[in-house]
């Protein structure tokens, strides 16, 4: 099955869904029973049905988000399972994070100043103090610190956590300079009541 949603924003209840396409507008979704693939749009929400098999959350771009520097926007799901549900990169989306080409993600950990935006997708090891989406997102940009190894245009994807949920953001280095503005850090997601894991997120 699939439901592809109309553009006025809706909020909804519904179960045993295999996929769910959000609309332009803000949608709020609870899903109730059954796994689900749901790819959505900009501020979309999603409670996914706990202990239901694998839910798949879908990316297919990133700067159909959120713009660069906004605090709003951005996918908020609940009741993700870490080591069970995933995080997929589709489309553009997959293209931009796949610098290499290769088919799969160029993973590591890392510590406050210590992120290789030559990895494709980077653990933040360093907690997040406060909030993921406070203004200009200075709690994230705080922990991430200076990029290392850093040029003009380079991105990489970053999964930080503040002890209770997870934040899913995309840092471009627009000048090279490896210092992270509020405009180039983009907010793609929040999964809230859990720390995400880099096997977590992966190519479709």
């Amino acid at each position: 099955d699939v439901i592809t949603l109309g553009n006025t924003g809706v909020t909804m209840s519904l179960s045993n869904v295999e996929t769910l396409i959000g609309g332009s507008g803000t949608d709020s979704v609870t899903v109730t029973a059954g796994s689900i693939r749901f790819l959505g749009g900009t501020g979309d929400s999603i409670s996914l049905a706990s202990g239901s098999g694998t839910d798949t959350v879908v990316y297919s771009s990133f700067t159909d988000i959120s713009a660069l520097g906004a605090n709003t926007g951005f996918i908020s799901v609940s009741n993700f399972q870490t080591g069970t549900d995933k995080v997929q990169l589709t489309g553009t989306a997959r293209t931009t994070a796949d610098k290499n080409g290769d088919s799969a993600l160029t993973t590591a950990s890392a510590a406050t100043n210590g992120v290789n935006v030559t990895n494709e997708l980077v653990s933040l090891t360093s907690a997040v103090s406060g909030s993921l989406t406070d203004t200009d997102l200075a709690s994230f940009r705080s922990a991430l610190g200076t990029l290392t190894n850093s040029s003009a245009g380079a991105s990489t994807l970053v999964l930080a956590n503040n002890g209770t949920n997870s934040g899913l953001y995309q840092v471009v280095d627009t000048n090279g300079d490896g210092q992270v503005a509020a405009t180039e850090v983009r907010l793609l997601g929040v999964y809230n009541g859990t720390v995400l894991s880099l096997s977590d997120i992966n190519l479709g």
